[in-house]
């Protein structure tokens, strides 16, 4: 909590556990370290990736896109 980040900066891995069926990860960006500014989200916008196989510049991913590195 509090942490500033960077452009490029990993923030986690994708990984399994708990009783889940695939690897995924959860993160939520907030314009705050505050509880009350929990509420107030930011957009996560991915570069250079595979969305659904096929070669994306940047963008958001929605519900139910396959998300992966493009290199």
């Amino acid at each position: 909590t509090g942490d500033t980040v960077k452009a490029g900066q990993t923030l986690g891995l994708c990984g399994n556990s708990g009783r889940t069926s695939e690897p995924h990860i959860h993160f939520h960006l907030q314009t705050g370290a505050t509880f009350a500014d929990a509420g107030t989200g930011l957009p996560a916008n991915f570069h250079d990736m595979l969305v659904d196989g096929r070669p994306a510049r940047d963008g958001e991913p929605v519900r139910g896109q396959a998300i992966a590195p493009a290199k």
